[in-house]
């Protein structure tokens, strides 16, 4: 077993990929991951805020990235509780996506059980057409 140690802001070279994580505001310590092979760039993010979280990881794609994954745990009505706990809703999440290229499509994860047709409706609502959730066993190329 390799055990090789990441640390926010400092790229890593992993298996061919450069590896860039950046920190989150969340109610524990949380890492999105911007994954780059030279020529496309995907960013994770499971519990980002929506306050300019993609300004930076834009940045450091430098015109790669093809591809952002974003959490949207709680349904719009739960908003109050969604920020209280660090998680984002459709709208939240809609309003982090803008930080990222027009072009690229946005990923929603980290559903809560119990929420999927629900987010999913106002993700729909939201008018995106870039904006859509992510089903578990999904195949996605960039």
């Amino acid at each position: 077993i390799l055990s090789i140690p990441l640390e926010t802001g400092k790229p890593l070279e992993v298996a061919g990929y450069r590896v860039t994580g950046f920190p989150l505001h969340h109610t524990v310590p949380s890492t999105g991951w911007l994954v780059d092979d030279g020529k496309t760039a995907v960013y994770f993010a499971g519990d980002p805020d929506e306050e300019g979280c993609l300004a930076p990881v834009a940045a450091a794609a430098g015109g790669r990235l093809r591809a952002v994954f974003l959490a949207a745990s709680f349904p719009d009505e739960d908003a109050a509780f969604a920020k209280r706990t660090g998680h984002l809703t459709p709208v939240g999440h809609g309003r982090a996506a803008k930080g990222g290229p027009a072009a690229a499509p946005v990923g929603v994860t980290h559903v809560k059980p119990g929420f999927a047709d629900r987010i999913g409706a106002q993700v729909r609502a939201g008018g995106n057409p870039s904006i859509r959730i992510v089903r578990c066993g999904e195949a996605l190329e960039f």
